[in-house]
């Protein structure tokens, strides 16, 4: 992908029971706010449930993925969203590959910070609505209780950084803007941490799984409808979108295999010792990035379920 030409010279002066809120403030709230939305990255599993969210729902949506659109051309962004007037803007596009971004660092910048900043000035622009989807590694993890919005974000890796980045750029575009930060994200399409430790559990005997990092297992199509809840709304500004609860991704693993009744042996390891396993580039990450959500629930009305719940959901579509 190409990064946007004056990328550089701006940054740098820059810095179920899906819902148990009311089903009729929810359809009164869409009546109110006409929509025609725009999906980047709509291949994605967040794209992937915002389409049939929006199917549901009966919203006009224009998906567009790389093939149709680089975010990082801001002449190519600008002209799509100018042909199809959409009311709303979602990117759902990112480079999520996060130790790779340690060997790829422009990459990511293009895709994680440059692509956002493009969208959001040719949204602003064009009098649209941008919603931006962000991530928990943004904070360092040395918190022990969970993160709210107004918590000092201290990214430790490239990935993180560009992430970051994406959302001050977001910010200093002006206009009227959602920035979600999501975490451990997984969904119906596409390959995720389920499907990978089910995929082992085939294939190991025994499975070794991190421990002591801690965060909220999501379901991406949670997400789709607390994006969809807050874009009923004009409370523009930074929120935090996951289930409830959080786990280890040891504990994640073993909840996993229990709902597709998998029996397979899953023991700790420490992310330590995962590092000195693997012949690559381990990107840090943050031991404790559990969010907490009560402003998106203050805001939209949306309550996210607890993360077992959504898992169970995902798990029978499977079995």
């Amino acid at each position: 992908m190409r990064a946007a030409n004056n990328f550089s010279e701006h940054f740098t002066g820059a810095l179920r029971f899906p819902c148990v809120c009311s089903l009729v403030e929810i359809i009164r709230r869409a009546q109110s706010i006409p929509m025609k939305v725009l999906i980047t990255g709509s291949g994605g599993q967040l794209g992937h449930h915002l389409q049939e969210l929006l199917k549901a729902k009966r919203v006009e949506y224009v998906a567009t993925d790389v093939n149709e659109l680089d975010i990082t051309d801001f002449g190519a962004v600008n002209e799509l969203i100018k042909k199809y007037k959409p009311s709303h803007v979602i990117n759902t596009a990112a480079y999520n590959a996060v130790d790779l971004c340690e060997e790829n660092v422009a990459i990511a910048f293009a895709i994680n910070a440059a692509g956002p900043w493009n969208l959001a000035l040719a949204a602003r622009e064009n009098d649209c609505v941008f919603v931006h989807v962000s991530s928990d590694f943004v904070f360092d993890g040395t918190k022990k209780s969970p993160y709210v919005e107004t918590d000092p974000p201290n990214p430790q890796s490239a990935y993180a950084r560009s992430k970051y980045a994406g959302e001050l750029l977001v910010q200093n575009a002006g206009g009227k803007y959602f920035i979600l930060r999501t975490a451990w994200l997984y969904g119906d399409e596409g390959k995720n941490f389920p499907t990978a430790i089910i995929e082992r559990a085939h294939a190991e005997e025994v499975l070794s799984v991190v421990e002591d990092q801690v965060g909220c297992p999501t379901y991406a199509k949670d997400l789709a409808e607390a994006i969809f809840a807050l874009t009923q709304t004009k409370a523009y500004g930074l929120y935090h979108g996951v289930n409830k609860g959080s786990a280890s991704w040891y504990s994640f693993a073993r909840a996993i295999l229990k709902e597709v009744e998998l029996d397979a042996t899953v023991q700790t390891q420490t992310a330590k010792q995962y590092a000195k396993g693997v012949n690559r580039v381990v990107a840090a990450r943050p031991a404790h990035s559990e969010l907490a959500t009560d402003k998106l629930q203050k805001e939209s009305g949306y309550t996210f379920r607890p993360w077992q719940e959504a898992l169970h959901e995902w798990a029978e579509k499977k079995n």
